[in-house]
C-alpha cells in the first residue's frame, strides 16, 4: 500500500510540472524515464513466458499495460522471481533525464522520483525545484537549470548504478556466508539463467543463486541455444531451460570469490516442470 502511494505521489508531481507550461515557457525538471525495449528482446521475453504457461501482449506488440498485468498476475507464484528477473533483463534501463519521454515499465506518461529526498539526490533536487516554482521562478533561474540539469541527471544515473552494484555485492556476501552451513544439503530450485558454460539456479525458498557448470553435466555434451534460453544434450536430447524446476545440492561455497556451486540431483531425469494453465485477460496494474 505504501509503495502504491509513493508511485502515485511521484506520478502526480511529474504531471503537475509537465512541459511546456505555457507559450514560450518551459519548466526545467528531472524526470525518471524508461524507454520502450528493443522489439527482439520483447519477442524473446514473450516466448519465455509462454514456455511457462503465460501470455503477454500479442504476436506483434507488447504494451506496457499488458506487461503490468502479467507482473500482477504472477504475484505469489513460484515463477514470479524468475519472470521478474527476465523482464528486467529484457527492458531498457530506467534513467534520470531532463527530457520527459514517459516510463514504459510503469505505464506512466509523467514520472519522477520525489518520495525519498533524505537519501536520493534527484528527489532532493525535485523538492528544490518545486519550492522555487511555488515562488514563481525567474527566467534567469530557469536558464540556469536548463544548463545544469543534464549534468545532474547524468551523474545521478551513474551513481545510482554504482549503488545498485554495491547493494548486490553486499547481499551476495551474506548469502555466501549463510550457505557455508548448508554444504551438502539439497534444495528445490528454479533455473534463473542459462549461458553456454552452465546454469544459474536460484533456491526457491531462500532466493539464493548459485551456478551449475556445464562440465558437471557429465551425462552428455550440452549445446547452448540463446533463443530458447536452454542447454540441450546432443545424444539424449535432454533440455534445461530458463524457469525449469530442479533439485540441487550445494557442493562448493567460496567466500573470497563470493561464489556458490550446485550440482543437479536429477541429472539422469528430465527436469521436473509443473504445467500451468494458459492465462489471458490479466487485471490490475503495478
Amino acid at each position: 500500500l505504501v509503495e502504491e502511494f509513493m508511485l502515485l505521489a511521484n506520478q502526480i508531481v511529474a504531471s503537475h510540472i509537465k512541459t511546456p507550461r505555457g507559450e514560450g515557457e518551459t519548466a526545467p525538471f528531472i524526470y525518471r524515464i524508461h524507454d520502450s525495449p528493443p522489439p527482439e528482446k520483447l519477442k524473446d521475453f514473450r516466448a519465455f513466458v509462454q514456455h511457462l504457461g503465460y501470455a503477454v501482449g500479442t504476436e506483434n506488440s507488447m504494451t506496457s499495460r499488458s506487461l503490468q498485468r502479467l507482473l500482477k498476475d504472477i504475484q505469489g507464484t513460484e515463477e514470479e522471481n524468475v519472470i521478474n528477473e527476465v523482464a528486467i533483463r529484457s527492458m531498457s534501463k530506467a534513467v534520470y533525464s531532463e527530457t520527459n519521454i514517459g516510463h514504459y515499465g510503469l505505464a506512466m506518461k509523467h514520472y519522477t522520483h520525489f518520495t525519498s529526498p533524505i537519501r536520493r539526490y534527484p528527489d532532493l533536487q525535485v523538492h528544490r525545484l518545486l519550492h522555487e516554482y511555488s515562488k514563481k521562478m525567474s527566467l534567469q533561474r530557469r536558464r540556469y537549470y536548463e544548463n545544469v540539469l543534464p549534468d545532474i541527471c547524468a551523474q545521478s544515473t551513474e551513481r545510482e548504478r554504482v549503488a545498485q552494484e554495491a547493494e548486490r555485492a553486499s547481499v551476495k556476501v551474506m548469502q555466501v556466508e549463510y550457505m557455508k552451513r548448508h554444504l551438502g544439503d539439497q534444495f528445490h530450485a528454479l533455473i534463473s539463467g542459462v549461458v553456454k558454460f552452465g546454469l544459474f539456479v536460484e533456491i526457491t525458498d531462500l532466493l539464493v543463486e548459485g551456478f551449475v557448470h556445464v562440465r558437471d553435466l557429465e551425462d552428455d555434451y550440452y549445446s547452448y541455444d540463446p533463443l530458447q534460453f536452454s542447454l540441450t544434450g546432443r545424444t539424449n536430447h535432454r533440455r534445461y531451460r530458463l524457469g525449469d524446476k530442479v533439485t540441487i545440492q550445494v557442493v562448493r561455497v567460496d567466500p573470497e570469490e563470493r561464489e556458490i556451486d550446485f550440482r543437479l540431483m536429477n541429472a539422469d531425469e528430465h527436469p521436473v516442470r509443473r504445467k500451468l494453465p494458459h492465462k489471458q485477460g490479466y487485471r490490475g496494474n503495478q
